[in-house]
């Protein structure tokens, strides 16, 4: 080897050391670039999952409070239909029960009637029956003194 070939060769090998250094370098900067870019992403679409999340509670949220009140709503809704129906038969009820009752009311007064009719015309019959009992008394008494 000849001493003309070291430094050429100690020149190759720090040239060659630098091309790979500035190789290497450039291959670290862009995957350090690439890592930043990913990292941000990450960042972003971490960002975005949470902004999504905090949407979907507040949809939860807004729709549950919704739904309660709507059957908040339907509930009173219901109530108040159903106090109108119960109202409405109760009116129709007492209007049926107070004709009813007006009808037995009738009916007991002309039975009251006719049974004073008949006590009268019982007490009539047995003052006659009584009358024709005396009658009867008279003429078998006046038919013995005839007799005898």
């Amino acid at each position: 080897m000849n001493l003309l070939d070291l430094p050429t060769l100690l020149l190759g090998a720090v040239g060659g050391s630098l091309a790979v250094y500035l190789f290497m370098h450039v291959r670290f900067k862009k995957q350090e670039q690439e890592l930043l870019t990913a990292q941000t992403l990450l960042s972003n679409e971490q960002d975005k999952s949470l902004a999504i999340e905090k949407i979907e509670k507040q949809l939860k949220d807004t729709f549950g409070a919704a739904a309660a009140d709507a059957l908040k709503n339907n509930n009173e809704a219901f109530i108040q239909l159903a106090q109108q129906t119960f109202q409405t038969q109760h009116e129709s009820a007492k209007g049926e029960l107070d004709q009813r009752a007006k009808s037995v009311s009738e009916s007991l007064e002309r039975f009251d009637k006719n049974l004073s009719q008949l006590h009268k015309a019982h007490g009539g019959l047995m003052s006659r029956i009584d009358g024709l009992g005396k009658e009867t008394e008279n003429l078998v008494s006046a038919l013995q003194t005839l007799k005898s």
